[in-house]
């Protein structure tokens, strides 16, 4: 029971962390200054990011496309799953991290986001263990 709540759970989290990057992501792919989503220019640091297509590239593929992949391998059962997540998870956190170190900002969605990948993480491990624990069973 558990290993079927943890995947729908992670399941429906990817999702919507998908749906996220693209709805942040593709506003900014076509407006590299951030203007017309009101970001300032000032959270740019320039030294790194001339403009906010890199970032808008990372969200888009990593978050976006690779978060609907890994949801897809979710629905198929495939084994490679569990460990997708937990990583997706690890990846989400440190995305947060270098936003917060690089664009020098800090908001609730950064939190949200943040327990997302907790959850991700968390669910990822369950099910890691319970693949493991059904691996180990003796075939008889």
């Amino acid at each position: 029971m558990t290993k079927v709540i943890c995947r729908y759970t992670s399941i429906t989290t990817l999702v919507i962390i998908a749906a996220g990057a693209f709805y942040g992501s593709i506003p900014l792919l076509k407006d590299p200054s951030g203007q017309s989503i009101h970001f300032e220019p000032g959270w740019l640091n320039r030294k790194i990011f001339p403009d906010y297509t890199f970032p808008a590239l990372v969200l888009f593929v990593l978050f976006g496309l690779r978060g609907l992949y890994i949801a897809t391998s979710g629905i198929l059962k495939s084994r490679h799953y569990p460990r997708m997540v937990v990583v997706q998870g690890v990846l989400l956190v440190m995305w947060i991290l270098i936003q917060i170190l690089t664009f020098k900002i800090f908001s609730v969605l950064q939190i949200l986001v943040s327990l997302m990948a907790i959850v991700l993480i968390i669910c990822g491990r369950i099910l890691l263990h319970k693949q493991a624990v059904i691996l180990s069973q003796p075939q008889g």
